[in-house]
């Protein structure tokens, strides 16, 4: 009940969504230029993110209001998957959990991953953001979902297998292209699964299919036209020293992010792993063994594409920017260690309930696991609650202002802010580029913001 409490007052808080900066952009482009020459300029131009490329145009022409649905879906999709992915876990594991614990699991978990994303609505409600960040992030752990799934029985494996693999393929392939962590990140993680699985001529077909696949989509991001011409856009000294300290303050950021952020969704996470523990039963069809080789696979897969995620954030940026990944960028990381804190709170429970511990010492620690469980989800609805009154205010003054610059086409200003959860919005100068991008969308001279302007919503 938390979980979904939790995620709808999320889901209802995306109402006051729309579009903001970039999304202005792609959505001129696309009226002016149409959806195929919108994306070849894109790609061409400024951005090899192919998610971003092949869907911004289509998307934005849907309108400023098409963003407060992008959440949402992506929610509910992001809710299927991880269920999907825990389920097949189990199933691995030797133990065929009910449709609805998993249902709840992954209801769980997910109220617990979006209470601890570091830039929430940078990366899960921004238009832009989703598809850089939170769609990726969903692609991929869609094609674990995917791939993980337990082998069928001879009689019904072919048809299925073969679909399942090329969806797999395809949400590969536009991962691995949607952003820079994961085009480093999900070829690496792949070679490495093929190397701990050679002796599996069925795992290893299947992970040959992604490293190829991975690949692909890294190799349309990083070599793209875009991302050449984005990195001379963006020059920085590559001076060791520089780079070392723009890595050191990098890694200090997301540190800090997870300290003040994520500190209770991090707690949830482990005791949910312990829950889970604790639902399993002490016979299962799978041996020991079995069960020992893919928690240990389990474990090393997530811990190291979390080292790979990581690494990625802290040394690209540096190199490349000489300063910090924004917050929104650390989408697919968090998202790694989520899967590795379930999997540490799996390995840890056994610990918490040693037989020799004192039985009401034992009840306490249960106790503590429940209420551990159901924190991140809470905390994600108090927040959203408490967030409700800045995002109506901030609602009314977007649709007062979308109403104007329909309406008037010649110089306006407005009194709106000059940036909303860290966003450009209206900037003080016409010629900005947030400005100039607004204007250009809705066919007016100029837009600037300053406070005596229309639109001031007290």
């Amino acid at each position: 009940m938390s979980a979904l409490v939790g995620l709808g007052l999320w889901i209802a808080s995306s109402a006051f969504t729309r579009f903001f900066f970039d999304d202005y952009q792609m959505a001129w482009e696309y009226q002016n230029w149409g959806i195929r020459n919108q994306a070849l300029v894109m790609y061409r131009g400024y951005s090899g993110r192919i998610d971003l490329v092949a869907m911004g145009g289509f998307l934005t022409g849907l309108g400023p209001r098409a963003a407060l649905l992008a959440g949402p879906i992506l929610i509910c999709w992001l809710a299927v998957v991880v269920a999907t992915i825990i389920g097949n876990a189990l199933s691995r594991l030797g133990w065929q959990v009910g449709g609805r614990r998993q249902f709840i699991v992954g209801l769980v978990a997910t109220a617990a991953v979006v209470a601890g994303t570091p830039q929430q609505f940078q990366s899960l409600r921004w238009l832009t953001g989703i598809m850089v960040y939170g769609l990726p992030t969903v692609l991929g752990l869609t094609a674990v979902a995917l791939l993980s799934s337990p082998a069928e029985s001879p009689t019904g494996r072919s048809a299925r297998r073969v679909v399942r693999l090329a969806l797999a393929s395809v949400c590969l392939i536009l991962s691995s292209g949607g952003n820079e962590t994961q085009a480093l990140a999900q070829p690496v993680l792949c070679v490495a699964l093929t190397i701990a699985l050679w002796r599996s001529a069925r795992s290893r077909f299947h992970l040959a299919v992604a490293t190829l696949s991975c690949t692909a989509g890294s190799a349309l991001l990083l070599l793209s036209p875009g991302s050449r011409g984005r990195a001379a856009w963006q020059p920085a000294s590559h001076d060791l020293a520089t780079v070392s300290r723009a890595a050191v303050t990098n890694s200090f950021t997301f540190v800090a992010a997870l300290i003040v952020h994520s500190f209770v969704p991090i707690l949830s996470l482990l005791a949910i792993g312990a829950l889970l523990r604790t639902w399993m039963p002490d016979r299962t069809p799978a041996s020991i063994a079995t069960q020992r080789r893919t928690t240990r696979l389990i474990l090393g897969g997530t811990a190291l594409f979390a080292l790979l995620c990581f690494g990625a954030i802290i040394v690209v940026p540096a190199y490349s920017l000489n300063e910090p990944a924004p917050l929104r960028a650390y989408l697919p990381a968090w998202a790694a260690l989520a899967g590795l804190l379930i999997v540490t709170g799996w390995l840890l429970q056994p610990r918490i309930t040693l037989p020799t511990m004192d039985a009401e010492l034992r009840k306490v620690l249960r106790a503590a696991v429940l209420v551990a469980v159901v924190a991140a989800p809470i905390s994600l609805g108090v927040s959203m609650v408490r967030l409700f009154p800045a995002n109506t205010r901030m609602a009314k003054q977007w649709d007062c202002i979308d109403r104007l610059l329909r309406s008037d086409h010649g110089d306006v200003v407005v009194a709106a802010p000059s940036e909303y959860e860290g966003i450009a919005f209206v900037l003080g100068k016409t010629t900005s580029y947030p400005n100039l991008m607004m204007a250009r969308y809705y066919g007016s001279e100029s837009v600037v913001g300053a406070p005596h302007g229309q639109c001031a919503i007290s």
